[in-house]
């Protein structure tokens, strides 16, 4: 019983040496973390897009306005002015950005699709494009898209409408 006493007595005395040792050696390191802060996105549409006066279709046509305003399409034109819709987009110079365009249209016989757009010399793709560069903190999105027009819109003035959604890479 003594021998087992002191094999404990020594084991003890041994682990907290052991345990006072490592404490001892214990090291600690400072270091620092980083941020980069960007300039928040914004976007302010700045003109609407065009696509003149078409005469109420008896089958669907379509109207098209590419980015650079020129009017296309199987619609019967009255007036063929027309115009590329544009917003600015605003954010941190030299940083990417990813933009998608989506039709939001709400009117019967009315729909956007297959937008058109070049952006940070990059040309919009099945309705976005992404890594596009922010040139000068500050550029300017043309877009263009087809209008297909349904025989049952009803005359009128009418504004289809889209999303523009831009967002950093």
């Amino acid at each position: 019983m003594k021998k087992s006493f002191k094999k404990l007595l020594i084991g003890s005395v041994l682990a907290s040496t052991a345990f006072s040792y490592s404490a001892a050696n214990a090291v600690t390191v400072s270091n620092d973390a980083q941020v980069i802060i960007v300039a928040p996105l914004t976007v302010v549409a700045n003109n609407d897009m065009d696509f003149g006066k078409v005469v109420k279709p008896t089958t669907s046509v379509t109207a098209i306005v590419s980015n650079g305003g020129i009017l296309t399409g199987t619609a019967d034109y009255v007036d063929n002015t027309g115009a590329a819709g544009t917003v600015d987009i605003s954010g941190a110079s030299t940083e990417t950005v990813s933009i998608s365009i989506t039709d939001t249209t709400a009117v019967t016989g009315l729909s956007l699709s297959s937008f058109t757009g070049n952006f940070g010399g990059q040309a919009l793709t099945g309705d976005s494009l992404t890594t596009a560069s922010l040139t000068g903190g500050t550029d300017v999105f043309d877009i263009g898209a087809t209008l297909t027009i349904d025989p049952t819109v009803v005359a009128g003035t009418h504004n289809p409408s889209y999303d523009v959604e831009v967002t950093y890479d």
